[in-house]
């Protein structure tokens, strides 16, 4: 573990501190003409991820190539999605617009292409200690985010009822979710259940103590398994595929993913190899039925083309 973040060579390192339950990143960098200090979320709850986030930072704010502007960061597709979204509004209720002003959309060039077959992430999970294993399979099967399962408690779960519901204040995005608990994802609860102690509130836990950083048993893991370089958010994109390739409608995918956009939904609903080649057979197959279902015209013989070519030339002598 790396030392403190507070620290007073700010100037050429960088600091990493905590906010809530995640840590942010200060760093200097060149500015209008000025060096100043930037101050942004690393987005992770994780202390070692949060200075891999920072060295990349500095990085960019020192290569000599790169134009690198922080504030450019600030303003993001959804945002400006929002603000489009915010001025239809305004128009459709006539609050002082009207009409809407046109906002040039930023293009998506962050799809996460990060993700685990069932079979791999089977194979991983066997590496996994037990605790951690079953915190990754709820969110294998659920796309919940790893802060979201790591805070549930049994006050959110309703066992006899087979529901389970996430607080608003646990979400991410501050609105609350329901789901069932059906097949696997049942198990895995009454297995959390059966580990259940009195002095732990939390379903997920570590001899009665919150599951904390797991990182290293994570990355052990996948590098026995074979998948070295995967991470466990790679679970939640891995989830959302799964139910799309299920036939879950997207609309109830996102509700149990939490997603409150389309346009980051599509950005995790990641096409592979295989998709596309499934998507031929599917095709290829489709045609050929259609081809046998509907009578088509049949090639014409020789002696159908000279009877037809006899035809004609009688046809044109007539005339």
């Amino acid at each position: 573990m790396r030392a403190h973040s507070n620290r007073p060579r700010l100037r050429g390192d960088g600091r990493v501190f905590r906010r809530g339950r995640v840590y942010w990143i200060a760093y200097c960098c060149r500015l209008d003409g000025k060096v100043r200090e930037v101050r942004e979320t690393a987005k992770t709850d994780d202390e070692n991820e949060a200075w891999a986030v920072l060295a990349r930072r500095i990085g960019k704010a020192r290569d000599p190539k790169t134009d690198f502007d922080p504030r450019a960061d600030k303003i993001t597709f959804d945002e400006l999605a929002a603000l489009k979204r915010m001025f239809s509004i305004a128009v459709q209720t006539r609050k002082g617009f009207r009409y809407r002003p046109y906002l040039p959309l930023l293009a998506e060039d962050n799809a996460r292409d990060g993700f685990l077959e069932p079979a791999d992430f089977e194979v991983v999970r066997t590496y996994l200690p037990p605790d951690v294993a079953d915190a990754a399979t709820f969110a294998y099967l659920t796309g919940w985010r790893k802060g979201e399962v790591k805070t549930l408690e049994w006050r959110d779960v309703d066992l006899r009822a087979g529901m389970i519901r996430l607080r608003a204040e646990n979400s991410k995005n501050k609105r609350p979710r329901l789901i069932a608990l059906r097949g696997e994802l049942l198990d895995v609860i009454q297995q959390r259940a059966s580990l259940r102690r009195l002095d732990c509130l939390r379903v997920f836990h570590r001899n009665g103590k919150p599951v904390g950083n797991f990182r290293k048993a994570w990355l052990a893991a996948c590098r026995k398994a074979g998948q070295a370089g995967r991470l466990f958010h790679d679970m939640r994109r891995s989830a959302i595929r799964n139910m799309v390739r299920a036939g879950v409608p997207e609309r109830v995918a996102m509700a149990i993913s939490g997603h409150r956009t389309r346009s980051v939904f599509d950005r995790y609903n990641i096409t592979s190899e295989a998709d596309v080649a499934a998507a031929v057979e599917r095709t290829s197959a489709y045609v050929v039925e259609q081809r046998r279902a509907e009578p088509g015209v049949s090639p014409l013989s020789d002696n159908s083309r000279t009877t037809a070519a006899t035809e004609r030339a009688v046809g044109r002598a007539g005339d």
